[in-house]
Order: C-alpha cells, then structure tokens, then sequence
C-alpha cells in the first residue's frame, strides 16, 4: 500500500511537472519577439533544460519576475516555476519567494503551508550568499506571520477605501493589505516588492534591473489608478553595516557630507515618477538601527548611526519641499540615533502595526 502511494505521488509530481514547463512553453510563444516577457521566459526555460545537479543560475533569472511590474504574472510564473523539476535547494527558495507572492495577496493560509514545508531550509546554515538573502527573506515572512492581527485587515462590508501603493525593498511587505485611517480617509494598502533594490540603483545609468523593475511598477501603478497614491520606500540597505555608504565612507571613497547631494538624486527621480502619472508620492522612512545587531555585526555602530540619521534628514527635507508625504520611520523607531525596541520584528524591518502607530504620533508630515 505504501509503494502505490509513493508512485501515486510520484505521478502526480511527473505531471505537474510536465504542466509547469507546458504552460511557460504555452506563454513564451505567445509572445512576440523580441519582447522582454519572452526573453525571460527563454532563458528560463533553457536554464530548466540544463542537469538540475549543476549549479545553474535559475534563482537570480527568478528575480527577473518581480522586475516585471505584473503582479498577476508574477504569481502565475512562480506557481509554474514552482511545479517544475528542481534540486531541493532551488525548490524551497522558489516556494519562499511564492509565499512572499502569497503574503502580498493575502493568501495567508497558502503562505503559511509553504513556510511550514520549508522549516528546514529556514533554520539552516548555507555558505552561499543568494541562498543566505531568500532565507533572510523567508525569516521576514516568519516574523510578520508571528505577529499577524486579524483585525488590522478588516473593516465593516461596504466601508469605502482608498488605495495607496507601497512601492519598492522589503520594507513594503509589513504593510501589504493593511487598511488604516490616514487623514481624513481610510486606505488599504497595495505592496508591490521589488527585491534588493536600493536607493543607489535607482540613481545609477544606465538603470540596473532594479531601477527598471522600479520603473515598471510606477508605470503600472499610474495605469491601474488614476492620481495614485504611491509611497516608495529605499534606501534602507544602503544604510546597512558592510553595504552601500557604509563601505564607501571606510574606504574613504567620499564622506559622510557627500549622501546628501545622492539622496537629492533619488528625490529627483521621485519627482519624475510623479509627473509619469502618481497623484501623490509619499515617502517611507528608514528606521533607526538597532544597536544590538551592529554589536553583533561587529559595525562602526557610530558611523551608521549618523548615515541613517543623515539620510532620514535629507529624506525628511527634501519631501518637505517637493511636497511629498513623509512617513517618518526615524522619528519613531529611534532615541539618540538607535532603535528604542518595540517597534522591530526582526534585524532590520518594522512590523506591520508602525503605519497605525506613525498615524497616531502624528508622524506622517503633508498628508
């Protein structure tokens, strides 16, 4: 009984397998070329042709995407990707990067069976730095799924509500779905992930594929809702110990006084997005570090301290004058520059109740 179980399940895993590359195979021609979905899916699909026991790139293709800025394409790719032969490594960090797809749609329940299935993979310890950021990422949705309040999400049927769009790193995650009185109107909120992008990639050119994942999402966003009110949150990890203005001040290739003319860069940038057809943009600040993890980083605590600070200020100043809306995370996460505890889930994000608390400490300046 037990050996027709293991090739019922056998089967059924074959045949998923063969819809999975069916139905990319299905998309991929339907495509025209050149075109930049059918490039993707190419190379995904020749990537998959390759022996799954060689170390061949499909993760860093995966990210590819979330660059799309189709978040309906984004989850039927990764529920395809998901079906097809993968080493066991490839299998839980796809399913990892589908829960994060899960978490934004409010799938809960589909996201917690896929964090419950890849425990194993969450608690390990792998050398391999890729594999070490989908864990960190996974980790996140652990914290937010821990402290998930039903009653955050809900309103009474027909309650009328705005839609704002959080654009941007894994900040954007902890507020996905959240309804919340902001003003005199209540909003829920629509996260749209772009990962690992930084504040220093949408300033670069030729734009990196973080940049234009940034792009599109603006793009799709100012075509699904007219005046849209967009918050775009970056910069955190360009903050972060070993990253970004931290190894570049260490490596005296500029100083501290040099971020700020960066930032005015970035908020450049946010300007033109706004003209590209956002009602409103908004700004999601950076929270203050925690001590104990730069303790544990064995991090210069003084000098990313300051860069937190200074960016937060250059933020915070320039929405003011471009007349952004500024959520300032800074204000209220920190004393004397560190994290005060309470607000944090984890090493560096906040956890989904700081919207609510930066509305009630009158913290989101020109709303």
């Amino acid at each position: 009984m037990i050996a027709l179980t293991v090739l019922a399940e056998r089967y059924r895993a074959s045949i998923e397998e063969q819809m999975g590359i069916a139905e990319l195979n299905r998309m991929m021609n339907a495509q025209p070329r050149p075109d930049t979905l059918h490039r993707l899916l190419s190379s995904l699909l020749t990537i998959l042709e390759q022996p799954a026991d060689t170390n061949r790139p499909l993760i860093n293709a995966t990210y590819s995407l979330w660059y799309l800025g189709n978040d309906n394409l984004c989850r039927h790719l990764l529920e395809n990707l998901a079906a097809c032969s993968l080493t066991p490594s490839e299998q839980s960090q796809i399913e990892i990067l589908l829960a994060t797809r899960h978490w934004i749609d409010g799938q809960i329940q589909k996201m917690h069976q896929l964090l419950q299935k890849n425990i194993r993979f969450l608690s390990s310890q792998p050398d391999v730095r890729e594999i070490s950021f989908i864990q960190s990422l996974g980790r996140h949705l652990v914290h937010l799924l821990n402290t998930f309040t039903p009653a955050r999400y809900q309103v009474a049927s027909g309650t009328k509500r705005r839609r704002i769009d959080f654009i941007g790193d894994s900040h954007v995650l902890a507020a996905a779905n959240l309804i919340q009185p902001l003003g005199q109107d209540l909003y829920q909120v629509r996260s749209h992930y772009v990962p690992g992008v930084k504040l220093w990639h949408v300033i670069q050119e030729p734009p990196p594929k973080y940049s234009i994942g940034m792009e599109n999402t603006v793009a799709t966003t100012a075509a699904t809702a007219p005046d849209a009110f967009a918050v775009f949150s970056v910069g955190e990890i360009d903050c972060r110990p070993n990253a970004g203005f931290y190894n570049a001040i260490r490596r005296d290739e500029y100083a501290l006084t040099a971020i700020p003319a960066l930032v005015e860069r970035y908020l450049d940038r946010l300007e033109v997005w706004r003209g590209q057809g956002l009602g409103r943009v908004g700004i999601w600040g950076i929270p203050a570090p925690r001590e104990d993890v730069l303790d544990q980083a064995g991090a210069d605590k003084a000098l990313v301290r300051d860069i937190v600070a200074t960016v937060s200020d250059t933020l915070k100043q320039g929405a003011n004058t471009r007349g952004f809306v500024y959520f300032d995370l800074h204000a209220l996460t920190g004393r004397n520059g560190f994290a005060t505890g309470g607000h944090h889930i984890d090493h560096a994000h906040v956890g989904s109740h700081v919207l609510g608390a930066l509305a009630k400490e009158r913290l989101i300046h020109g709303l």
